[in-house]
């Protein structure tokens, strides 16, 4: 549906609306667009922004908002004046709060591209009585359950290597194979500079270098052994897609 649908033929309006969603087309507002609207808006008799319904507001939102994540990262920046984006359009965060989670997952993605790898805090409860190896950095732990799969050979889903490219999303379209897996223990998932480690009744690892390949599914990971492949389901959501980041940062 056009913008223009939404306005039951009121052309001056709906012209307008045109013009705002164009104004924040590349997700950003300046003050000399703001002042171009006004000045249209004066001319075209027509009401302001603030005075339109939430969805409208709120779809114009989103489209400045999808502008941006098509790039597959979202800068310090680009938050700032998608925030002026979202003030300029009379938005509150509670009105846009989807969309605004997602903008928090893309930027934590991008930290975890970009930015300086995470640590977890010794104080975390996750490492208590966790003893690493020399060297050896915590960066990421989740609430995970963990599975067996005695099947072998090859299963569908994205592989994790080095260096690539990973987008968010990129492992939704794989389900976790866990059909005939077996759950072994539930607990943390600690991924390091060196390890995966299982802590639940039982702790267990295997280093990087000791699994030959992991893949990434929408809600865990597959670590395959070649003798056994490991399941790790996530039990929070969008999990996947950092930990997948992490990855190709710390392997090789």
């Amino acid at each position: 549906m056009g913008v223009k649908d939404w306005f039951g033929g009121d052309k001056k309006k709906a012209e307008f609306r045109e013009k705002v969603k164009e104004a924040v087309s590349d997700g950003k507002i300046t003050p000399e667009r703001i002042a171009q609207l006004e000045a249209l808006r004066q001319e075209l008799d027509t009401s302001g922004v603030a005075d339109d319904k939430t969805q409208i507001r709120r779809s114009v939102f989103n489209s400045a908002v999808d502008s941006i994540k098509v790039g597959g990262k979202l800068s310090a920046d680009q938050a700032t004046e998608l925030a002026k984006v979202q003030k300029f359009l009379a938005l509150r965060d509670d009105q846009v709060d989807k969309t605004r989670m997602d903008l928090a997952h893309l930027r934590k993605m991008t930290e975890a591209r970009q930015g300086p790898l995470p640590v977890v805090s010794p104080e975390n409860t996750a490492l208590r009585g966790l003893k690493l190896e020399e060297g050896e950095i915590a960066h990421y732990c989740v609430a995970a359950d963990f599975l067996n799969r005695e099947e072998t050979g090859p299963v569908a889903g994205l592989r994790v290597t080095a260096g690539m490219d990973y987008l968010p999303g990129s492992g939704a379209a794989f389900a976790l194979p866990v059909k005939g897996a077996d759950v072994v223990d539930e607990g943390v998932f600690i991924l390091t500079n060196q390890r995966y480690i299982f802590k639940g009744v039982r702790t267990s690892s295997y280093t990087l270098k000791q699994v030959p390949e992991v893949s990434v599914y929408q809600e865990g990971l597959r670590l395959d052994l070649r003798k056994k492949q490991v399941l790790v389901k996530f039990r929070a959501t969008n999990i996947s897609d950092v930990v997948a980041t992490l990855l190709t940062r710390l392997l090789g």
